[in-house]
């Protein structure tokens, strides 16, 4: 039936439509604290540690803080693509 076919249709639409709010807002959740770690590292190298541990830990903080990043990134782009 096409009126099942539309209503179906118009469902999914919505659905979708929701979903990239719900990305949208979280993906900017996301963006001040990793803004935030992001900076904090960078002061932490500024400072010059000598402790070769804090160094190593400031590193992994890092890594994996821009891992997030990109993550957001991602998810940010894919939440703004129109459909088809």
């Amino acid at each position: 039936n096409i009126d099942e076919q539309v209503r179906s249709k118009l469902i999914a639409e919505e659905r979708l439509q929701t979903l990239r709010e719900v990305a949208r807002f979280h993906a900017h959740e996301f963006r001040g604290p990793v803004s935030n770690l992001l900076g904090l590292t960078e002061l932490l190298q500024i400072n010059k540690l000598d402790d070769v541990t804090n160094k190593e830990v400031v590193e992994k903080i890092k890594i994996v803080t821009k891992q997030i990043d990109t993550i957001n990134n991602d998810l940010l782009e894919k939440s703004s693509k129109p459909q088809n």
